[in-house]
């Protein structure tokens, strides 16, 4: 696989694949705002069961940046271009701009929008400093307690973690040939587990095991020992053999947590924060590994090629970093679920009212921000070309997160 234009076509399926990570995050949150875990109806605690494993999203969401940032990376050390100012620039133009609008928002405009939320509002400036620089992950290690801001800007963390990962790993793509970097990964894979399970032994805060960039890398290298492997047909022939068994031994590993613990959230378990968190990785390196194999006609490709899941994929972005204050207001301003009549006991209808007027307010300012923002910003990336050809054939030539298939990678279909 290959994320130069002449390596290849696009995989649009990784953005069917990236819908279905923003999916299941948006899912968990608003049912558990709805109030769904204290429900004493079956069916409620049936569906908080199955959405409650939607947590795991984030870590779809690292296997992918893991996957997408190492092709692109490894691809650019080998163009006639600038590695470090093109991979930065572009990254810069790509999150930077919303970032700092979202966070502006919720300092200046939440407050004005909704009086109960200036609590928050005051939260973010308090601690400005570890927003700003992408360190919320680790305010663990310095004090105990959820922040005031917490419900509205708690899910940050998981940015921390991408950002830390690529401030540090394009030094290291940049000095290591692609076997060595697949033996890094390896040994990031491993170090990950062990890192978590010293930060369970020595009684660490509960988020730190969580939140920590060295605890989570193990996902993050998943994909990019995916990427890496793509590269060169005897590789990638291998991982085809063995990770799809991997894959489903994780997938019998968490169903058999799930009938121990009865579901799988939240996600502070130590089987869970240690063993559980593989099994995750793994997963879902299988399901990517599939995904970008997949070709026109099989049902996986079918399934992460339509449409509306590729659209959550496009606007991911901003409706990850919008839904939650969006469901937060909702909730605290309207009783949807309490005013909806119940039927057979269960709130379900209102779980489902309140989640399709969240999920609909959220993914509308997601679209208006991609098109009058976002867009405006990935334009400039013609500034910092990775190659000389691409410089001529400027920025419309890759569109922002294409993916393109290499020779190797279509050898597997």
């Amino acid at each position: 696989m290959s994320s130069r234009p002449a390596s290849g076509g696009r995989v649009p399926a990784l953005d069917g694949l990236r819908g279905v990570a923003i999916a299941l995050v948006v899912s968990y949150h608003f049912v558990y705002l709805s109030g769904a875990p204290d429900a004493a109806s079956v069916v409620d605690r049936a569906l908080w069961n199955i959405v409650g494993v939607g947590w795991s999203g984030v870590d779809l969401f690292f296997v992918l940046s893991g996957f997408l940032i190492t092709g692109i990376l490894y691809d650019a050390k080998a163009a006639a271009g600038q590695y470090f100012r093109s991979f930065y620039g572009r990254r810069v133009l790509r999150i930077f701009p919303l970032y700092y609008v979202f966070l502006l928002f919720l300092m200046v405009a939440l407050p004005l929008v909704h009086p109960g939320a200036r609590g928050a509002a005051g939260g973010v400036r308090e601690n400005f400093v570890w927003y700003a620089a992408y360190l919320t992950n680790m305010q663990p290690i310095f004090h105990s307690g959820l922040n005031a801001e917490f419900l509205f800007a708690g899910h940050l963390w998981s940015l921390a973690v991408e950002e830390q990962f690529y401030f540090v790993w394009p030094l290291v793509v940049f000095f290591c040939g692609r076997r060595p970097l697949m033996g890094v990964c390896l040994i990031a894979i491993i170090s990950a587990l062990g890192i978590r399970i010293g930060l369970e032994i020595g009684g660490a805060a509960s988020g730190l095991p969580y939140e920590l960039m060295p605890a989570r890398m193990d996902t993050l290298a998943v994909g990019a020992l995916v990427a890496l492997a793509a590269r060169d047909p005897r590789d990638l022939a291998l991982l085809a053999r063995w990770l799809p068994r991997a894959a489903l031994a994780a997938a019998v590993s968490l169903a058999a947590l799930t009938a121990i613990r009865h579901d799988l959230s939240p996600p502070f378990d130590a089987w869970i924060l240690t063993a559980g968190l593989s099994a995750f990785a793994v997963l879902f390196g299988g399901v990517l590994l599939a995904v970008i194999a997949a070709t026109p006609g099989r049902a996986i490709h079918t399934v992460f090629s339509h449409r509306p899941l590729m659209a959550l994929g496009r606007y991911s972005y901003a409706l990850y970093l919008v839904h939650l204050p969006v469901a937060v207001v909702m909730m605290q301003r309207l009783d949807i679920v309490g005013g909806t009549p119940t039927i057979g006991g269960s709130a379900m209808p209102g779980i489902a009212a309140y989640c399709v007027v969240a999920g609909a307010l959220s993914f509308s300012i997601a679209w208006l921000s991609w098109h009058l923002w976002e867009k405006q910003f990935l334009k400039m990336k013609e500034w910092f070309p990775y190659s000389r050809r691409e410089a001529e054939r400027g920025a419309a030539g890759t569109p922002e997160g294409a993916v393109l298939v290499s020779p190797s990678v279509a050898a597997l279909s």
